[in-house]
């Protein structure tokens, strides 16, 4: 860890503290310009299955690398980019959808499919630029997935229906369920992936998505594979999308003015 780095921890540790009181539910993770580690609240810790001790001083990257049997993960390359246009643009740069699997802690050999609603926000000393404070929502269902990714298509940044199926196969990768009842939810995500790459985004899916409620309630009620959040924030409104950068006298809001406004 650099020297300046070291310098900067205390005033990374003094934002955490001001931001994770505010934010309890809500997954926090406090980066520098390098993208190192410098903080996070405990419902980072939750979700990603990581303590602080172990996060803290690794580049994200490292910390979080792509799943090594997946030739489409991309997590890594578009988690960079994201962060990069943060702290360039000034802004709150909106991920949207993300799939970006996770070491299981259980198996470290293993990855668990997870999938993301991330968004980037830059983090301002004053005027200097200190790093970029990420935020994350753990989605857990397909109908949640599908209303983030409707919401990103309206908004002109939909994913490629390659990377539309990846995200979706990811619903199916964490289901233990057996090779007839797979073969039927693959199906259910193929027919997703279909109306997703359509026009009629949200009319031709919406049937999908009440007919998979009805056949898989029950099992996705008992399934403990994957914890569950809050994500009713992800239906029927719009994704929340900042358009300003976080201040330190501001932190506790993550929505403050822009340096010198």
């Amino acid at each position: 860890m650099g020297s300046e780095t070291v310098q900067d921890q205390p005033l990374f540790d003094a934002i955490t503290q001001d931001v994770a009181p505010e934010r309890p539910d809500t997954p926090l993770l406090l980066l520098d310009r390098t993208l190192r580690i410098h903080g996070c609240n405990s419902a980072y810790e939750r979700v990603s299955r990581r303590r602080r001790d172990e996060l803290i001083g690794q580049r994200v990257l490292d910390a979080f690398p792509d799943n090594p049997a997946d030739p489409h993960a991309n997590g890594t390359h578009n988690l960079e980019h994201s962060m990069d246009t943060a702290m360039s643009s000034g802004a709150t740069h909106n991920m949207w959808v993300q799939r970006y699997d996770i070491t299981d802690p259980a198996q470290p050999d293993e990855y668990l499919a997870k999938v993301w609603s991330p968004t980037n926000t830059p983090i301002y000393d004053r005027y200097q630029l200190l790093g970029v404070v990420h935020r994350v929502e753990e989605i857990t269902d397909l109908d949640a997935t599908l209303s983030v990714l409707a919401q990103a298509v309206e908004a002109g940044e939909g994913l490629s229906v390659t990377e539309q199926h990846h995200t979706l196969a990811a619903f199916s990768a964490a289901l233990p369920i057996d090779r007839q009842s797979q073969q039927a939810l693959a199906a259910e995500n193929e027919q997703l992936r279909r109306a997703l790459a359509s026009r009629d985004v949200i009319g031709q899916a919406k049937g999908i998505v009440m007919e998979h409620h009805r056949r898989h309630r029950r099992r996705r009620a008992t399934d403990q594979t994957v914890p569950r959040l809050e994500h009713t924030s992800n239906r029927g409104r719009a994704h929340p999308h900042q358009t300003r950068p976080l201040t330190r006298s501001q932190s506790h809001d993550l929505m403050p003015q822009q340096p010198g406004g």
